[in-house]
């Protein structure tokens, strides 16, 4: 009738070969984390229309390798409450915790009530906080929401605080996905080897503002400018390290084998290299910063890009992805620290956003990061400090 439990957690990552084969041969579908398993095996334990209550990581909700486990609850069973911790929940750990109760079988379109206290930092504040959203409705950290709902957003992410019309916007607008190309770049497998921080090399051997890897190859060089993502800088700048790729890569890609036999470097999507691009970090603790590139840069396999258009057209999507709306959009699909490719092809296309004003007010804070970038001698384009001019 009820089944309560906390399930272990134990990421693929340090599962033993004999669990790993265990849960898949009986868990396909759920062998990411054992405490997903556990959920399947407790939901197998309860009768039709019993109760169930855990603890467990909440990167159930957002993360694609457990789409699996998701999808089955929104589809199969009734999320009746649900409570996501912040980070400090809990004395002396930082985790990604939450607290839900579930009715086995699908009740449609009852509402469920979710409790978000990401905002109160500290073990102290998520008891009295909860109890506050239980006694007042109205605080601002109590939402309800019908799982259906959560359908209507790609991969299904369990974001039962977003309004109905973000939710429309991704049922009916297009994907970025179908309209740019966005590629992982190269991973050399040994940055310490292949990457260097731009001064840290001759001039003489360093091949700026090429346009294709056969320019590069004819003009003899060594060194080439290396988008490796960097700290948190919006339209431009973080120009700092540059690759060893004489010779079209040839180095690198004779890089020594791991036990395996696998190459160690991955030179991905090489037709792309040296085109320009509008980029962003793969990892990043705040919001999202997308910059713009022009052609003559490699991009790195955390310095992600996107290609294809005209420069009019990288311009609006560079002022697009900047906005807010795209800030509160990317924590929605990805909540953790990464932002990869398939995230970024997920994210809605809204028309209506794209407009001559975006895309000029775009290019006028990329000249304006550009020039406050090469005012200082971190930039190889720098010319004098804007004191002196």
């Amino acid at each position: 009738d009820a089944v309560v439990a906390n399930p272990p957690y134990i990421g693929s990552k340090y599962h033993t070969p004999i669990l790993k084969k265990f849960l898949k041969d009986h868990y396909t579908g759920y062998e990411k984390d054992v405490f997903s398993a556990f959920i399947d095996r407790d939901l197998a334990f309860s009768k039709p229309h019993g109760r169930l209550g855990f603890m467990s990581p909440f990167v159930w909700m957002f993360l694609s390798s457990h789409e699996h486990l998701r999808t089955r609850l929104i589809n199969r069973e009734t999320i009746s409450s649900l409570v996501q911790l912040e980070y400090s929940g809990f004395e002396g750990a930082t985790v990604p915790i939450c607290t839900f109760t579930l009715q086995k079988g699908r009740v449609a379109g009852q509402a469920g009530c979710y409790v978000r206290l990401s905002d109160f930092r500290g073990s102290e504040n998520q008891g009295p906080k909860t109890l506050e959203a239980i006694r007042n409705r109205d605080c601002g950290w109590l939402f309800e929401a019908a799982q259906d709902e959560f359908r209507k957003i790609p991969g299904s992410p369990v974001a039962y605080w977003v309004s109905g019309r973000v939710r429309q916007i991704f049922e009916e607008a297009t994907v970025l996905g179908t309209l740019v190309e966005a590629a992982v770049g190269l991973q050399t497998g040994d940055n310490d080897r292949f990457v260097r921080l731009w001064p840290e090399v001759s001039l003489g051997r360093c091949g700026y503002g090429l346009t294709s890897r056969a320019d590069a190859d004819a003009s003899g060089m060594k060194w080439f400018p290396f988008n490796k993502g960097g700290e948190f800088r919006r339209w431009y700048g973080n120009h700092e390290h540059v690759v060893n790729w004489e010779r079209d890569g040839l180095e690198i890609r004779a890089f020594g084998t791991e036990d395996g036999g696998r190459a160690r470097s991955r030179p991905q999507n090489i037709d792309r290299y040296f085109s320009p691009s509008v980029s962003w970090s793969d990892v990043t603790s705040s919001f999202n910063s997308f910059r713009w590139y022009e052609a003559g840069f490699i991009h790195g396999n955390v310095g992600h890009s996107a290609f294809g258009g005209e420069w009019e057209w990288r311009a609006s999507l560079l002022a697009y992805c900047n906005t807010r709306f795209i800030d509160v959009v990317t924590k929605l699909l990805s909540p953790t620290l990464h932002f990869d490719i398939g995230y970024f092809n997920q994210l809605p296309y809204a028309k209506l956003a794209w407009t001559n004003e975006s895309r000029q007010l775009s290019m006028s804070c990329v000249t304006h990061a550009r020039q406050d970038w090469d005012a200082y001698e971190r930039s190889w384009d720098f010319q004098s400090l804007p004191l002196l001019t």
